[in-house]
């Protein structure tokens, strides 16, 4: 799945859930799109990164120890954000069957 930060948000089928390379990359992108266009979270953004600075010029010497940490939250996170998505796309597909609808690209 190729990154296209103008273009539409990904879709999201069967297919793409039962892969977990291609939910990944559908979760990515649309985390980056969103953080790209509400002002709310680009004002977070650039807060954390103010006091990421801050944190590395503060305490050098405990950095790289700062950045496994982050590296683990990120990876705890993307894994979340990921069963979000698996959960969602199944609740959406339940739902349709229970009322005879089915969703675009479910059996």
């Amino acid at each position: 799945m190729e990154h296209d930060p103008d273009g539409e948000l990904p879709a999201l089928d069967l297919a793409v859930v039962e892969n977990e390379q291609e939910l990944a990359a559908a979760v990515d992108d649309v985390i980056l799109r969103v953080t790209r266009l509400d002002p709310e979270l680009g004002r977070l953004q650039a807060e954390l990164l103010l006091q990421e600075e801050a944190l590395q010029s503060a305490f050098p010497e405990a950095w790289p120890q700062f950045l496994l940490v982050e590296e683990l939250v990120n990876a705890r996170t993307a894994e979340l954000a990921t069963r979000l998505a698996r959960w969602a796309f199944t609740e959406g597909f339940n739902e349709g069957e229970r009322y005879g609808r089915r969703s675009g690209g479910a059996p």
